[in-house]
This record gives C-alpha cells, structure tokens and sequence, in this order.
C-alpha cells in the first residue's frame, strides 16, 4: 500500500515550491517572480507503462450457441407460468430442484434456485408475463448458461415459443460439457422438451 499522507517536510516543501517567498525591506520578489514552469499533464498510466493483459486473464471464450422454436397447443398465458421451477414439475420427468429462493413461490425476477448432478446455481434475470422470461443458469468450474424465452401467439389458440441457450465453458471440463450440445443433440433436446409440455397442456 502506498502512504498518501504527506509528511510535515514535505507540506514545507511543497508550500516552497508553489509560494514565492517574501523578500527583504526594499525588494519585491513577489513582483519579479514568475510562476513554477507549467508542464503539460501526462497520461495516466503512462503509455507502456502496464496493460490489462498483465493483471487481468482474458481469454477468448469457448461458447456453443442455439435456437429453436417450440409450436405449443396453447395460448401463452397458460404456457408462461409453466416455465417456472417450481410449476415444472408438473410436466418435466426428473425434475427436482433441491430450493427455491422466491418471495411469491414461483418464478419471479431474481429468483433462485439449485438444482444438482452437476450442481447449477439458476438466477431468474428477466421476468415479463406472458411474453418473455430468461435464466442464467452457473455449474461452478464448469459453465455458464443464458437461457431466454419468448412467447409469440401463433394461429387461433396455440403458442410460438422461441428459445435460446448460450453456453460458454469456465474449464476444459466445462469446455467438454459445451461441446457435447452439438446440433443433434440441441434438436432431440427441444423436441423432447416441447413433446412433454404438449402432452401435460393436452391433460
């Protein structure tokens, strides 16, 4: 840490060198003084002095990205409080957060919850009934995932909903994890998602 308190000695000196001093009986070194040689200011830090690169890792990230869009028998009304982790599950086989951090007890902005194998920590980012809700969903040392989806009203009662996954790895562990999310993989993923949310707006 630097000592940015100024020593007694050292207000003595700068007083000094920004004051003229007074003159004896007769002179007036005030009048002939002239003021300390202006220099003009320097960047600060100077130019070469460090870079970002030096102090900050940056890495170009490992990041796998996906759309698709669901066609569900439903108006969106009745589809948006169903992406909820608590209302899921209902119609998602398997799915059993280990909490729920929510004022309302469903989904709502800023609300958390955890989910295990790997473990994930979810964060509610966006929440605006009926039309549009997002995730950003982290498994420590692995990834970190944004999840956005939006609902459109499509036909006479049924719902277009357009989701997005980015995925970007944290380690070559997480790298490994992302990759596997290729585009077969994303196809039989939303197709087993949009099949299980049709079957339970169908009962």
């Amino acid at each position: 840490m630097y000592n940015l308190a100024p020593t007694r000695a050292g207000i003595a000196q700068l007083v000094e060198h920004k004051l003229p001093k007074l003159g004896v009986a007769g002179s007036n070194p005030v009048a002939r003084s002239t003021s300390p040689e202006t220099k003009p200011l320097r960047a600060f830090p100077p130019e070469g002095a460090f870079s970002l690169e030096a102090v900050v890792k940056v890495v170009a990230p490992i990041r796998v990205a996906h759309s698709w869009v669901q066609h569900l028998n439903a108006p969106r009304e009745r589809v948006f409080p169903l992406l909820c982790p608590v209302r899921e599950t209902e119609w998602v086989e398997g799915w059993d957060p280990e909490v729920v951090i929510s004022a309302s007890g469903i989904a709502e902005k800023d609300c958390v919850f955890v989910t295990g194998d790997p473990k994930a920590i979810w964060v509610v980012t966006s929440y605006e009934p009926p039309v549009r809700i997002e995730f950003v969903k982290t498994m420590p040392e692995l990834a970190v995932t944004r999840i956005s989806i939006g609902l459109e009203p499509e036909g006479d009662d049924g719902t277009a909903a357009t989701v997005r996954y980015a995925h970007t790895a944290l380690s070559p562990a997480g790298e490994a994890l992302v990759i596997q999310m290729d585009d077969r993989a994303w196809q039989e993923f939303m197709e087993r998602w949009e099949t299980a949310l049709n079957r339970y707006l169908a009962s």
